[in-house]
């Protein structure tokens, strides 16, 4: 199909690709309403290493991204929820649930901890539906891994951790991502509308989420004309007879005399 005809199909189904955008958008809205609306808590933490003068740069490097690899990963074990949650913060455990099965998902869907690349950087982002509860996460984590990064490393003395962001809490929910989510459906249901219409061009095929305006026809117009030439046809118009003209002196002579005969009686 060439670009013209596209367009022109497009123009003909216009309805048909705006009602896909409607149902398209509304069904992105339903589903957003059943999902939980979270503010983000993010931090940045650098790991530094003490080796000895005798370690070269680049090995440094390798045994700092190792490490802040090690402890990202660490974080969304169920091991180091137990140490948030008896880190003396102020946390909402009941929000985790009861299950360990159930905790450790959600565990996994709050925390969100990795290395960038060979800095020796880990960025630290908690999700929760509390402002304050996604702060109070943020901290703990921080605090553990300053405090007891030897649990899962081992050695303790040649390692530091110096926070480089405090945590900073988002002013509005970062998840789901409106925005993103508006823009992937408007999309969608432009790809879907064009193959639609492309694979049924027939007008029986048309979509419509509204019901289409009737046109008003102009009855009253046809009946005052049609009543017009009804009457003018059986009932024509009756010509004025004029009286005729008295031209003749006779006729006037007539009438003189009958006037006076009237008068001599």
């Amino acid at each position: 199909m060439e670009i013209k005809e596209f367009l022109q199909l497009l123009n003909r189904k216009k309805q048909t690709v705006f009602s896909v955008l409607f149902l398209c958008i509304l069904l992105m809205a339903i589903s957003l309403s059943f999902q939980s609306f979270k503010y983000e808590a993010k931090s940045k933490i650098l790991l530094l290493q003490h080796n000895g003068e005798a370690t070269d740069p680049y090995t440094a490097a390798k045994s700092s991204q190792f490490i802040s690899s090690l402890l990202a990963q660490v974080v969304t074990s169920n091991s180091f929820l137990n140490d948030v949650f008896e880190s003396g913060f102020n946390i909402d455990e009941t929000y985790f649930g009861d299950n360990l099965n159930t905790r450790l998902k959600k565990w996994e869907k709050t925390a969100e901890a990795r290395a960038i690349n060979d800095t020796g950087i880990i960025e630290i982002n908690i999700y929760h539906t509390d402002k304050s509860q996604s702060e109070q996460i943020n901290s703990a984590i921080i605090n553990i891994i300053k405090t007891k990064n030897g649990s899962y490393y081992g050695r303790t003395e040649d390692i530091s951790i110096k926070v480089i962001n405090e945590p900073i809490v988002s002013a509005w929910p970062v998840r789901p991502n409106i925005l993103l989510n508006l823009f992937l459906t408007i999309f969608l249901s432009f790809m879907i509308s064009f193959s639609f219409i492309v694979l049924f061009p027939d007008e029986k095929y048309n979509l419509s989420v509204w019901p289409k305006r009737k046109k008003k026809e102009k009855i009253v117009v046809t009946e005052k004309i049609n009543f017009a030439d009804k009457m003018n046809e059986e009932k024509p118009m009756n010509k004025v007879e004029f009286a005729p003209k008295v031209d003749a002196f006779t006729e006037r002579g007539d009438i003189k005399n009958i006037f006076d005969q009237s008068n001599t009686k």
